[in-house]
């Protein structure tokens, strides 16, 4: 009976180490892209969702590179004060970013 659990463990922890390699990718549409980002802007997102937004790649090349580059902010224009994710540039390059998304559309 041990043996047998041991064995079902084993296969359940294979299956979510193929699962998780596997290239998944989220698909966005440019509205969706563009409320992550006015609602991380505006201060009106939950708690998560700029985090699910930079966390999961987007199938849409052109919004997989939207995401990467929002996803960068804070380290290109680090924060200046604690709990902040970017400082004053940084938001000026997500509206740039939001701007062109949204003219784009």
């Amino acid at each position: 009976m041990v043996k047998v659990i041991a064995l079902v463990l084993l296969v359940l922890l294979g299956v979510l180490l193929v699962v998780s390699a596997l290239p998944i990718r989220a698909r966005r549409t440019r509205d969706e892209v563009a409320r992550y980002i006015e609602d991380f802007l505006n201060g009106t997102g939950k708690a998560y969702d700029w985090d699910d937004f930079t966390s999961a790649r987007i199938k849409d090349p052109e919004l997989e590179a939207i995401r990467q580059r929002c996803l960068s902010v804070d380290r290109r224009f680090p924060p200046e004060q604690a709990g902040h994710y970017c400082n004053a540039e940084g938001l000026a390059e997500i509206r740039a970013i939001l701007t062109r998304l949204r003219g784009a559309a």
